[in-house]
């Protein structure tokens, strides 16, 4: 597909989206850099979560904990997941804004279950939730019987990249995790894929934490100063810039992102100092 078509599919696709239907993306190929683009050029204003259904470790109650810490910023409620996606709908009830899940693999191994799908199938009973998934099993439409179907709304895309699986099966050994502690290896992966002021920026980021991680009351670097850098460096020519470039970390695990008490966005690494001095050495 050129750029042009790409387009007109992400046009379709954020059509049916504000029509109440969620999008599901088959055919050859990963898909997920496919969905990753459409995510950061369409659906930037919106909360959304990314869920790699190709973690082997994923669990369904990770994710429900996700959508209430990074989404909803409610505790999470204690009980089975079914009663835990029950205080989720309920939450949503009052919701002025919708909540997207991007879930790559929404038949991964871990996924592919009628109790997790069950779950699915009950969060997009709520008008509030939408859904973007890819699938690549030939008999993940098994999965979903005529209940399942009517809550989730799909409307089917076939999309033929032929890609290949590279990022899905470079993270078959991670965990899903997050606040797993993020090893040397795999930052050193991410790493080598990014642009140079990518990872310019990221280093930006990491001597900052180097110098000031020890401080008793470091809660990271502020995005508006992250910002400010970035632009005396020429590395970005807009926030927007920054913020899809953050996304991608984050994405990665390569960086956390949370709230100050005045309420500005703060920014770590997930890396020990040491883990982190090896990382720069490898990268420079």
């Amino acid at each position: 597909m050129d750029i042009d078509d790409i387009e007109k599919e992400y046009e379709k696709w954020f059509f049916f989206l504000a029509k109440g239907f969620n999008v599901l993306v088959q055919g050859s190929g990963s898909k997920r850099s496919l969905i990753e683009n459409f995510r950061t050029k369409h659906l930037i204003d919106y909360d959304t979560l990314v869920i790699n259904g190709f973690f082997p470790s994923l669990s369904i109650k990770q994710i429900l904990r996700d959508i209430c810490k990074e989404l909803l910023d409610i505790d999470v409620p204690t009980g089975k997941p079914e009663n835990i996606c029950d205080e989720i709908v309920s939450t949503l009830k009052t919701a002025e804004r919708d909540i997207i899940l991007i879930i790559h693999n929404i038949d991964g191994p871990n996924l592919r279950n009628f109790k997790i799908q069950n779950i699915f199938s009950q969060l997009s009973r709520s008008n509030r939730v939408k859904i973007v998934c890819s699938i690549d099993h030939p008999n993940a439409h098994l999965l979903w019987d005529n209940v399942r179907m009517t809550n989730l709304k799909f409307a089917t895309f076939k999309v033929d990249t032929n890609e290949d699986y590279s990022v899905e099966q470079s993270y078959e050994k991670s965990t899903a995790k997050r606040n797993a502690q993020l090893s040397v290896s795999a930052a050193n992966h991410v790493l080598s894929s990014l642009t140079p002021n990518a990872i310019k920026i990221f280093f930006l980021l990491a001597e900052h934490q180097l110098e000031h991680g020890n401080e008793e009351d470091y809660n990271g670097l502020s995005f508006t100063d992250l910002y400010s850098q970035c632009r005396r460096e020429f590395l970005v020519n807009s926030d927007l810039t920054l913020r899809t470039q953050l996304i991608e970390f984050k994405d990665h695990k390569l960086i956390k992102l949370k709230k100050g008490v005045d309420g500005a966005e703060m920014l770590t690494i997930s890396l020990d100092d040491e883990s982190l001095k090896e990382v720069m050495e490898n990268n420079h």
